[in-house]
């Protein structure tokens, strides 16, 4: 299994996961984050005193998949997530090494059906 980490600024987020929930994958979460450094996008920036500079709002998705859905994954946030412009995001692919269902004790790619 894999865990997708999408950064998508926060306007597309919707529509990102809306596509990544009709390919199937139903295992995924999301949450607002501040992107700084290269994640910041001049156009969208705001002034922060507790981050000491600039930052972008944006949204942190977190999907886990099979292996072999990485690459369908990934190009649905690609197509999907981008505008072109600074800012855009960006995403990381890491392996799982486990998952259990709290409720259920289950392991494995169980996980991922419903």
């Amino acid at each position: 299994m894999k865990k997708i980490t999408a950064i998508v600024r926060i306007g597309l987020v919707g529509e990102v996961v809306r596509a990544i929930e009709h390919a199937g994958c139903r295992c995924l979460s999301v949450v607002d984050v501040c992107g700084l450094g290269d994640l910041l996008d001049p156009e969208n920036e705001h002034i922060s005193f507790e981050y000491e500079g600039y930052y972008t709002k944006l949204s942190q998705i977190e999907i886990l998949c099979r292996d072999e859905d990485v690459d369908r994954v990934l190009q649905i946030v690609k197509s999907h997530g981008h505008t072109d412009h600074p800012g855009d995001g960006v995403v990381f692919v890491s392996p799982v090494e486990r998952a259990v269902k709290l409720r259920s004790g289950e392991e494995g790619e169980q996980v991922l059906t419903a």
